[in-house]
């Protein structure tokens, strides 16, 4: 089963409420701190094993703006970290497509916009997965 733990800001805490459990309550000075918190409490009143995985936490700001700056913060590392995974996997096509056009690695490295180490390195980790044994 899945709780969710509202924490706000409350006097240099985070004051923890669950959803759907009115009168549960907890405390944790960090945000890191919070579902291990809820969790505890829940256990606690509900007597039953529930485990911070269990607790999804979900921060509340009184201002508006920082609530917005840390979901766009989020996103955006997030649309970077997908296109950082999709630049990898073009990057490595790129290379495959080169060695089987018969480019050198020095040319393929220099078209695509990577070292000729990192070329040479990519090709021997195809050559070696090739190779192992099943």
């Amino acid at each position: 089963m899945r709780y969710g733990a509202i924490a706000f800001r409350s006097e240099g805490w985070w004051a923890i409420e669950i959803e759907d459990h009115p009168g549960i309550f907890s405390q944790a000075r960090r945000l890191v701190e919070v579902a291990p918190q809820a969790a505890r409490a829940l256990s606690l009143t509900l007597d039953t094993d529930v485990g911070p995985e269990d607790v999804d936490v979900k921060p509340r700001f009184e201002d508006d703006d920082v609530a917005s700056a840390m979901e766009n913060a989020r996103r955006y590392r997030d649309e970077a970290d997908r296109a950082v995974k999709s630049a990898q996997t073009a990057t490595v096509d790129a290379i495959f497509a080169g060695a089987a056009a018969g480019l050198p690695q020095r040319d393929i490295g220099a078209l695509v916009g990577v070292s000729f180490q990192y070329v040479s390195k990519v090709l021997a980790r195809r050559h070696e997965r090739r190779d192992a044994p099943s």
